[in-house]
């Protein structure tokens, strides 16, 4: 968040898309609603 001048949601998204390694760099921006629902997907999609 600090080096990059992130917020902390888009700190906490490219955390999450870059642990579970589902990728990065979508075919457009993700809205903050968009980015929690991806990543609320993911983590609950895993097992």
């Amino acid at each position: 968040m600090l080096i990059e001048g992130w917020g902390l949601l888009d700190s906490l998204y490219m955390t999450i898309i870059t642990i579970f390694t589902v990728g990065y760099k979508e075919v457009h921006d993700l809205s903050p609603f968009g980015q929690v629902y991806t990543s609320l997907l993911i983590v609950f999609g895993v097992g």
